[in-house]
């Protein structure tokens, strides 16, 4: 159950990163990038309010982005979507700057070599991001005396329509997962009353067998008494038994017949037995005597 939830979990998630061929992926990161902190918005999701964000610093709506929810707000880097003609399923370390991704050791100047001499840096500050690229020299001395992490874990880039369809894929597994509990709640279901609906059945024959097999012994006792105390007991266990009861002693003795008979919580109607008849509630059974 608790894997179970944790699969839920996972599945509803929107900050997950954007699942990509490992094998086609590559390190790769634009020389003109964006990255910022913005505060959680009201009535707007994390990811739109992110890229709307990236948006107006890139002065373009195609973009690639990663973003963490985290702080009260929104981190993201972002670069124009046109950058990556030549890498179309990109991954940067530079993702290790976002809380709680891959790499992320918290705050400090994150630095990645991007050839030719050229560094890109981004300090991660409490509610903050500050990016620059430039010569090593230059990138170091941006950096001042933040702790320095050279990250190495990657994580894609992803567009927004790239986002969407792994929501729709997200939707439709939820889906098809639902459909499997449900099928196997209701197979599960099935079984239970089909065994229940067994042993009730096979409980009931033993019960009836028990009663045949009293009558049969009492009958038996019966048949060295006169005939008219034998001929009173066929009457009285011809009722007893069509109420589904059970006659528990019996005795006659000239003009006089005494009796106890126990029946189902069901029966009500028991004047077939004669009249002065007795009963009384015993557990999860009727006694009636005379």
């Amino acid at each position: 159950m608790k894997n179970l939830f944790l699969f839920f979990k996972s599945l509803l998630r929107s900050d997950l990163p954007f699942d990509t061929n490992e094998e086609e992926a590559q390190i790769y990161t634009p020389r003109e990038f964006v990255s910022g902190f913005i505060p959680l918005p009201r009535h707007a999701k994390p990811l739109e309010a992110a890229w709307h964000a990236a948006a107006v610093a890139l002065e373009t709506e195609r973009i690639r982005i990663i973003h963490r929810v985290s702080d009260n707000g929104i981190y993201f880097i972002a670069a124009a979507a046109a950058t990556f003609a030549s890498h179309p399923n990109a991954k940067t370390p530079l993702s290790a700057v976002l809380p709680d991704a891959n790499g992320y050791k918290g705050d400090g100047a994150y630095l990645i070599e991007m050839g030719s001499g050229i560094v890109a840096v981004i300090i991660k500050e409490q509610s903050k991001l500050q990016s620059y690229i430039g010569e090593r020299v230059n990138a170091l001395r941006f950096a001042g005396t933040h702790q320095q992490y050279w990250p190495t874990e990657c994580e894609s880039w992803v567009g927004y329509t790239q986002f969407e369809s792994r929501h729709a894929r997200r939707l439709s597994s939820i889906s098809i997962l639902l459909g499997m509990i449900v099928t196997g709640i209701f197979i599960s279901v099935s079984v239970a009353i089909s065994v229940t609906s067994g042993f009730v059945a096979h409980r009931k024959d033993i019960a009836l067998d028990s009663i045949r097999a009293e009558q049969l012994a009492t009958a038996t006792q019966l048949g060295s008494q006169p005939s008219d105390a034998y001929t009173e007991y066929r009457k009285l266990t011809e009722p007893v038994v069509s109420m589904g009861g059970k006659l528990i002693h019996f005795e006659s003795t000239g003009d006089t017949t005494h009796f106890k008979a126990e029946f189902p919580q069901w029966v009500t109607n028991l004047g077939s037995l004669g009249s002065g008849i007795q009963t009384h509630s015993e557990g999860d059974h009727i006694v009636a005597t005379k």
